[in-house]
């Protein structure tokens, strides 16, 4: 048997195949999806505590805090200041960035962030054979938008020269760590530490 295959033939073949796919593509036409359905505000009796629950999922508003819960932020906002004593050649340079940062201690993200040029005369002023930075970190000040501190968790607050404000390229930077409590003001850090 021979098969001769022909232009109409090719193209009734094509015609075809395009049909089968596109008839086996369709089905119903498209429906409306539905939203689902409100969840209840409160749990079913005898439903186990959800982590991160609160009142209005179903337990009481004197229920102690579930497993995984964040520690509450209180009232009003924290602020920390004080003030970097920059000695030796930090005393004396022209040019980079100083960054303080408050986060929970052994932690790498900050919390609040604050940068500023170190040669912004209304950051930093001269004193002898040292440089005076004075900070204050709070919900206004912050670069990282100003969230909640949380009460009740260590802190520790760095301080960080870069000479060319990015923190990812290590080479000439200058840091120091000391613990804070939450809101604490007339901290004191010698940079680099020692001097």
């Amino acid at each position: 048997m021979v098969l001769v295959i022909t232009k109409r033939s090719a193209r009734s073949a094509a015609l075809l195949v395009a049909t089968a796919l596109l008839a086996g593509a369709c089905g119903d036409a498209p429906q409306p999806v539905d939203t689902p359905p409100a969840r209840p505000a409160a749990l079913p009796a005898g439903h186990p505590p959800v982590a991160g629950a609160t009142a209005a999922r179903g337990l009481p508003p004197d229920h102690p805090p579930i497993g995984g819960a964040a520690p509450a932020a209180a009232g009003p906002d924290a602020v920390f200041e004080g003030r970097v004593i920059l000695g030796g050649e930090l005393a004396h340079v022209d040019e980079g960035y100083l960054m303080v940062s408050v986060r929970a201690k052994g932690s790498k993200a900050p919390m609040r962030s604050y940068k500023a040029a170190i040669d912004d005369p209304q950051a930093t002023q001269s004193a002898g054979d040292t440089r005076i930075f004075r900070f204050r970190l709070d919900r206004d000040t912050d670069m990282m938008g100003g969230g909640p501190i949380p009460e009740g968790i260590p802190l520790e607050l760095q301080v960080l020269y870069d000479p060319d404000g990015f923190v990812d390229s290590k080479e000439g930077q200058e840091s120091a760590v000391v613990a804070v409590e939450r809101g604490q003001s007339g901290i004191e850090v010698r940079l680099p530490p020692g001097s």
